[in-house]
């Protein structure tokens, strides 16, 4: 299983780490390491960790996130970041990507298969691939990065770091290159519909698929009807997410690894929650966060909701998961 570290560049509240307007680099930097694991979570044979605060609102210490990525034994890591010159509007343009002062060969690889792609999905002048002090590509004991994509005080750049589509779709080419360098391939949708048995010590805060579901989960060509079988899997994660207007991707991303999560043929583990349970967070009036906690307040709302026992925990096969494919089916959710 390959390991792939990552964090976003500085934290919210970093003072001077803004554009002339006060937009934050860590918020653009952060967009684009949500889109980059969520990309790489879709392929077999890896793993991820992040290691800046998901939530922005601490700066995490340079030397936290290195101890952290070299004790964990990444085998790769990438910072994501957005430049500036001198904190007033200008016409610099471009895109670059460090590696060490004196980087090893693997560096050197990963930043040339990297590079050309963050280039193309920014759509910017392309400044090259560069070495430099820094110690984030230092004091990793493994091949690393740091992406600088785009200049926050400029004019030509800042339209492009403005469009989230655009900045979801760096973070998603730098995974799809990443995936090309490492010899990846994705996890088919009928591989992600089919029993597997789970690793007796799974890596924690990953992002690699957990348990998938039963068979009946496999959607049918003869209808579009869930099948009542109690199992969360990504048919059921699908129905969900159309009702509740999120992105159908039949996953839901970024959880805690605890009793309920695991019972989730769909949840995939990992930091930054899942954009589907912030949306029913928000429809039950629990605490909205994203993340599926145990006991869970929301899976408590749900329960009261349906009529099914309050203990806050999704069991499998689940009472209240049939409740919930029986009311989606219905059309009642």
């Amino acid at each position: 299983m390959i390991k792939i570290g990552y964090g976003a560049g500085h934290g919210y509240h970093t003072p001077g780490k803004r554009s002339p307007d006060g937009e934050r680099e860590w918020s653009f930097n952060n967009k684009v390491a949500r889109a980059f694991a969520n990309e790489l979570a879709l392929y077999k044979g890896v793993i991820t960790k992040r290691f800046d605060d998901p939530t922005g609102e601490t700066d995490v210490p340079l030397i936290v996130r290195t101890n952290g990525a070299n004790s964990w034994g990444a085998d790769y890591y990438i910072s994501f970041h957005h430049n500036a010159l001198s904190g007033r509007w200008g016409t610099h343009t471009g895109v670059e990507t460090y590696t060490f002062t004196y980087p090893s060969p693997q560096s050197v690889a990963l930043a040339n298969a990297i590079h050309p792609a963050v280039v193309k999905a920014y759509g910017l002048t392309n400044r090259g691939i560069k070495r430099a002090n820094l110690h984030i590509v230092r004091e990793t004991e493994m091949p690393s990065i740091l992406i600088e994509g785009g200049f926050m005080d400029s004019t030509i750049d800042i339209v492009k770091l403005r469009n989230d589509e655009i900045i979801a779709n760096v973070g998603k080419s730098v995974a799809q290159s990443l995936a090309r360098f490492l010899g990846l391939s994705k996890v088919a949708e009928s591989e992600q519909e089919t029993p597997v048995s789970t690793p007796s010590r799974p890596p924690v805060n990953s992002l690699t698929p957990t348990p998938v579901p039963t068979p009946s989960e496999k959607p049918s060509q003869s209808s579009t009807k869930l099948a009542v079988d109690g199992y969360w899997g990504p048919a059921t994660t699908r129905a969900l997410q159309r009702h509740y207007g999120t992105t159908v991707d039949g996953i839901i991303s970024g959880q805690p690894r605890n009793p309920s999560t695991v019972n989730i043929p769909s949840a995939r583990f990992g930091s930054g929650g899942s954009q589907l349970i912030r949306a029913m967070q928000k429809d039950l009036g629990t605490t909205v966060d994203g993340f599926i906690s145990y006991p869970s307040l929301m899976i408590r709302a749900l329960q009261r909701r349906f009529g099914t026992t309050q203990d806050g925990f999704i069991s499998k096969p689940s009472q209240l998961v049939k409740a919930m494919q029986r009311a989606l089916n219905n059309g009642t959710f």
